[in-house]
C-alpha cells in the first residue's frame, strides 16, 4: 500500500496541477521569465518573456517572444487567452533585436494552476503575419522588477 501510494506522490510531483507534464520549450526560446507589466490605460499586466538566452535581469536584450497579459499574475492561473492582431486581452510579439519588435498576428496563451509569484507554467502560441509560428510550453521564473506605469 506504501509503494502505491509513493508511486501516485511522484507522478503528482512529475505533473503540473493541470494533469500533465508542461511541453518542450518553444524552439529557440529555451529560458522564460515572469514579470510586472502595465496594461494599455496603466492597468495591471503581466510579462511573459521567452528568450535565446538566459539573462539574470530584465530587461533582456537576447532574442524574445513577448506576451503581456492585461492582468494580474494571480488572475491567470488556470485561464485561458486567446486574440488576433490588437485586443483588449494582450499583446504579443517577436523582438529579434533590442527596440525593434513584429506584433503578432494571433496569440493564444494557457496558464496553468502554480505559484503566480514564483512561477507562471503553461502553454504559449504566437503566430506571425509570415506565417511562422512559435509554441511550446513555459515554465517562466517570476523575476521581480520595479515597474512603473504612467
Amino acid at each position: 500500500m506504501r509503494s502505491a501510494v509513493l508511486a501516485l506522490a511522484l507522478l503528482l510531483i512529475a505533473c503540473d496541477d493541470n494533469g500533465g507534464p508542461v511541453p518542450t520549450a518553444p524552439d529557440g526560446y529555451p529560458f522564460a521569465y515572469a514579470t510586472k507589466g502595465c496594461g494599455p490605460t496603466d492597468g495591471p499586466g503581466t510579462r511573459l518573456l521567452l528568450t535565446a538566452e538566459a539573462s539574470d535581469s530584465l530587461p533582456t536584450t537576447s532574442p524574445r517572444i513577448e506576451v503581456l497579459i492585461y492582468r494580474r499574475a494571480a488572475d491567470l492561473q488556470g485561464e485561458e487567452f486567446s486574440w488576433s492582431g490588437h485586443s483588449d486581452e494582450g499583446w504579443a510579439g517577436r523582438c529579434p533585436v533590442e527596440g525593434a519588435c513584429e506584433q503578432a498576428s494571433s496569440t493564444r496563451v494557457e496558464f496553468r494552476e502554480n505559484a503566480a509569484d514564483t512561477v507562471l507554467t503553461g502553454e504559449v502560441r504566437v503566430r506571425f503575419a509570415d506565417g511562422s509560428t512559435v509554441s511550446g510550453g513555459f515554465d517562466a521564473t517570476w523575476r521581480r522588477t520595479t515597474y512603473v506605469c504612467g
